[in-house]
């Protein structure tokens, strides 16, 4: 997805886009992080740039995962990456919010 999309950087090849049962996240949500911030330098693709809008700096988060070892959940990974409607992602972040309070 984003050797193709303009906010794709290299050092997103260092990473994988894995989808987690939900039983994977309760027995090792101490290893899972997630991102919430502000997206900064929106950027899209299509005629106009409005498809598959994302971010551009998301990089800081990568980097803290793999400098703490940890996995992360990114909403423009759970959604743009794999074409999973916004709704459906809503209200999953909203779980998983809540499970991490």
């Amino acid at each position: 997805f984003f050797s193709m999309h303009p906010v794709g950087v290299e050092y997103c090849k260092n990473f994988v886009v894995l989808m987690l049962s939900e039983e994977y996240i309760k027995q090792h949500r101490e290893k899972i992080r997630v991102a919430s911030y502000r997206w900064e330098d929106i950027k899209g693709i299509g005629k106009d740039g409005s498809q598959y809008c994302a971010p551009s700096n998301y990089v800081w988060f990568l980097q803290w995962l793999e400098n703490n070892s940890v996995m992360g959940w990114m909403d423009f990974f759970a959604n743009i990456v794999p074409n999973v409607s916004g709704k459906t992602t809503v209200a999953y972040m909203g779980r998983l919010y809540m499970s991490y309070k």
